[in-house]
C-alpha cells in the first residue's frame, strides 16, 4: 500500500466515525454532555438511566455521551439541519435526549 492508499483509507475510517463530519459530532456530543451535567447537577429533572449509570463513575457518563453522539449522528446522517420546521437542530436533538434518557 502506498501514502495515497493510507491517506484514502484512514479517510474512510474518519467518515465511518463521523458520518456527518467532525465538526457535527463534536457540537453535538457538546450539547449532549451539557445537557447530562444540567440533569446531573440537580438543574433539570433527574432520569432513571443517569442516576443509574452516574453510580457506576465518570466514565461511564463520557461513554454515555459518546453512545448518544454516535446515536444522534447516524439517525441524521446528511441532514441539512434548518431547512424546514421538521429539522430544527435543537428540537430533534431535545426529543432524542428525552427518548433515550427519560423512557
Amino acid at each position: 500500500m502506498n501514502n495515497i492508499d493510507n491517506v484514502i483509507e484512514n479517510l474512510k475510517i474518519i467518515q465511518q466515525q463521523f458520518p456527518n463530519g467532525f465538526s457535527s459530532w463534536y457540537e453535538t456530543f457538546y450539547e449532549i454532555v451539557d445537557k447530562i451535567v444540567w440533569i446531573d447537577s440537580g438543574l433539570l429533572p433527574t432520569c432513571k438511566k443517569l442516576q443509574t449509570i452516574s453510580n457506576q463513575g465518570r466514565s461511564c457518563l463520557y461513554e454515555l455521551a459518546k453512545e448518544l453522539t454516535d446515536k444522534f449522528e447516524n439517525n441524521f446522517i446528511g441532514v441539512k439541519w434548518g431547512s424546514n420546521e421538521y429539522l430544527c437542530y435543537f428540537d430533534r436533538l431535545e426529543e432524542f435526549l428525552n427518548k433515550e434518557l427519560y423512557i
